[in-house]
C-alpha cells in the first residue's frame, strides 16, 4: 500500500479499478481477483486474531470483576467501559488499586469525553507500570498522583507529553526542579544538576514536564508560567546560537575574536509573543535575525556573505530538527521585512529603508513588541530610536493609524471567521491593536521602552488606569489569554472558537473541580467586550464614524 502511493497508507482502495489493480500485485489474477485476494486476507487476519486472544486471555488477570465491585460503578455504561479500560490495559487495574486513584477512576467512567481520556489513562498506567523509579518517586511524592490526574482530565497535549517522555521525571535531576529557588537558566546551560549527559532537547522536553506539573499543582500562576515558557525558549536560542556562532568564528577568522565578545555582528530580536514574555504551550517563537553592518566592519568584512547565510540556516535547522525527543523551538521568520520572500539575514538598514518606503502601519506595529535576546544592547536600542524617527517620518499620528487598524479588521473579517482566537472579533490581535494604539498615544515615553516589555496583563492594567478600558473589560483580556491558553492544552489544530468547543472544555474543567469553568461558556460575551473596547478607541482617536466603523463592527 505504501509502494503503490508513495506515502503512508493503512486503507484499501474503494474504486473496484484500484482494488482489481491492487490484487493484481498481490498475485491474484483475473476479473475476481478483488474477491479471491479478500479471501485469503480476512483468513490471514483471522487467524492472527485467534492467536491474539488466546495469549491474551491466558495472561489477563481476573480481577477485573473484583475491582468493577470495589470501584462501585453505579450503572451498566461504566462497567462497560471499565471493563473495557482494563482488558485494553491490564496496568490499569493496579493503578486503579490505589487509594490515590480508586475515587478518580469512579469518577470519569461517566465522563462526556471518556473515548479521549482513556487512551491517555491506559497510556500513564503503562508508563508507571514500566518504569518502577517513576511509580516510586509519585508514590513518595505528596499530592502528585492528584496533579496528574487533573493533567489527563484537562490537557491531552500535556498527557501525550507526559507518556512520552514522563520517564525523566524519575531522574534525580529533574526531581530537584521541584524544589524552591532552583535557577532555571543555570539548569539549562549545565544539563540539569547532575544531567550533564542529556542532550539539550531532552533537557527542554524535562523542563516542559516540570512547568506543567508546577502549574496544575498551583505553584505558578498563569502569567509565571508565560515567563517560564519564554524563558526557556530564549535560552535555548543563545545556546545554540553560542554553538554555531563559535563554528562560525572558527571557520572564517580561525579562532576567537575580541569583537565576538564586544559587539557580535548578529541580533536574535524576538517578537510577538516572546518579545513580550508570552511564550505558552506549543506556542512558536517570533524572530526577525538583524545584522549589525557596523560589527561587521570592524571585523573586517564588508556585508553577510554565503558563510553567514549558511551558518544562520544551520542554527535555524538545529531549532527544528526533529529528534527521538522532539524539536527545540518552532522558529517563525515571517516577520520580517519581505515575509517568506525576504532575506534571512536583514541588515540595520535595510529594514529601516523597507519601514520608510514600503511597510504598511500594522508591520510598523509588530516592532513595538521586539525584544533583544542576542546582541549588543546599547546598538540594539540606538537602531531602535531610529525606527522611531521613521514612524515620525511616514507621518503616521495617532488618527492615521487608527484609520489603518479599521481597514485591517475589514481585510481580517473578509479572511477569517468572527470567531478565530487570534484575528476573529474580540481575538488576540485585535486587543493588541488597541495596545499599540494607546503605546503611540503616549508616546513611548519612557526611555527604556525597548528594554523592558511588558505582558498583556500588564498592558491591561496600564489601559485600566488610564480609562482606555473599562473594568469589565481589563477582566476580558485576562480570559482572553486564559482560553487562549486551554485552547493549547486541549490540542486544537483550529483556532475557531466553536460552542461544542467551549462546551467540551467546560466538562473537562468542571471535572476537575476547576475555577476557570465558571467563565468559559461566557466567552462569546467576553470576546464583544474586548472587540467593543477597541472599536470604542477607534472613533474616540481616530475620529471614525459609524460608517467607517460598520465592516470592523462586523455588521
Amino acid at each position: 500500500l505504501q509502494v503503490e502511493e508513495n506515502r503512508r497508507r493503512f486503507r484499501f482502495p474503494k474504486d473496484p479499478e484500484g482494488r482489481r489493480r491492487f490484487a493484481a500485485k498481490m498475485g491474484f489474477p483475473g476479473e475476481r481477483s478483488w474477491e479471491a485476494f479478500w479471501r485469503q486476507y480476512t483468513a490471514v487476519t483471522g487467524a492472527v486474531t485467534r492467536i491474539w486472544d488466546a495469549v491474551s486471555e491466558r495472561h489477563r488477570p481476573s480481577r477485573a470483576g473484583t475491582i468493577a465491585a470495589a470501584l462501585s460503578f453505579p450503572t451498566d455504561l461504566e462497567r462497560q467501559r471499565w471493563q473495557e479500560l482494563a482488558r485494553n490495559e491490564p496496568a490499569v487495574e493496579t493503578l486503579a488499586r490505589s487509594p490515590e486513584w480508586s475515587e478518580w477512576f469512579a469518577r470519569i467512567m461517566s465522563h462526556p469525553d471518556f473515548s479521549t481520556l482513556c487512551r491517555h489513562v491506559q497510556w500513564t498506567a503503562r508508563l508507571l507500570d514500566e518504569h518502577a523509579s517513576l511509580a516510586r518517586l509519585f508514590r513518595r511524592r505528596a499530592g502528585w498522583n492528584a496533579i496528574l490526574q487533573k493533567i489527563l482530565l484537562l490537557s491531552p497535549v500535556l498527557s501525550e507529553l507526559f507518556w512520552r517522555f514522563g520517564r525523566l521525571l524519575g531522574e534525580s535531576a529533574v526531581e530537584r526542579l521541584f524544589d524552591s529557588g532552583v535557577e532555571w537558566q543555570t539548569w539549562l546551560q549545565h544539563g540539569g544538576l547532575g544531567g550533564e549527559t542529556w542532550s539539550l532537547t531532552q533537557r527542554v522536553r524535562a523542563m516542559e514536564l516540570v512547568t506543567g506539573f508546577l502549574e496544575f499543582s498551583g505553584q505558578l500562576d498563569y502569567m509565571e508560567l508565560l515567563r517560564l515558557h519564554s524563558m526557556r525558549t530564549e535560552e535555548v536560542c543563545r545556546l545554540t546560537w553560542n554553538r554555531r556562532f563559535g563554528e562560525f568564528i572558527d571557520t572564517v577568522f580561525e579562532g576567537t575574536a575580541d569583537w565576538f565578545h564586544a559587539r557580535p555582528p548578529v541580533w536574535i530580536v524576538a517578537l510577538g509573543r516572546l518579545g513580550c514574555w508570552e511564550m505558552d504551550h506549543g506556542s512558536d517563537a517570533d524572530l526577525v535575525l538583524v545584522v549589525d553592518r557596523e560589527a561587521l566592519r570592524r571585523a573586517g568584512r564588508d556585508a553577510p556573505g554565503d558563510v553567514e547565510t549558511r551558518w544562520v540556516r544551520d542554527w535555524l535547522a538545529d531549532l527544528t530538527r526533529w529528534t527521538p525527543w522532539g524539536y527545540l523551538v518552532g522558529a517563525d521568520l515571517r516577520l520580517r521585512p519581505f515575509g517568506r520572500s525576504g532575506e534571512i539575514l536583514q541588515s540595520c538598514g535595510h529594514i529601516l529603508e523597507y519601514f520608510l518606503q514600503a511597510a504598511r502601519p500594522w508591520e510598523m506595529m509588530a516592532f513595538l513588541k521586539s525584544r533583544l535576546i542576542f546582541g549588543h544592547a546599547q546598538a540594539f536600542h540606538e537602531w531602535m530610536e531610529e525606527v522611531q524617527a521613521v514612524w515620525r517620518r511616514r507621518g503616521w499620528d495617532l488618527r492615521a493609524l487608527c484609520r489603518a487598524a479599521a481597514e485591517q479588521i475589514r481585510r481580517w473579517r473578509g479572511a477569517y471567521p468572527p470567531d478565530d482566537l487570534k484575528f476573529g472579533r474580540g481575538g488576540w490581535l485585535e486587543w493588541w491593536m488597541l495596545v499599540h494604539l494607546y503605546q503611540v498615544a503616549s508616546g513611548w515615553a519612557w526611555t527604556d521602552f525597548w528594554n523592558r516589555q511588558q505582558n498583556f496583563q500588564a498592558w491591561a492594567e496600564r489601559l485600566a488606569a488610564d480609562g482606555w478600558i473599562e473594568p469589565d473589560e481589563e477582566e476580558a483580556v485576562r480570559r482572553l489569554g486564559k482560553i487562549l491558553h486551554w485552547w493549547r492544552l486541549s490540542g486544537y489544530r483550529s483556532r475557531r472558537c466553536r460552542e461544542e468547543h467551549l462546551h467540551r472544555l467546560a466538562r473537562r474543567l468542571e471535572a476537575a473541580r476547576h475555577e476557570d469553568a465558571e467563565w468559559v461558556l461566557q466567552w462569546p460575551q467576553t470576546r464583544r467586550r474586548i472587540h467593543g473596547a477597541l472599536v470604542r478607541n477607534l472613533e474616540k482617536w481616530g475620529g471614525l464614524g459609524p460608517d467607517d466603523m460598520e465592516e470592523a463592527h462586523g455588521a
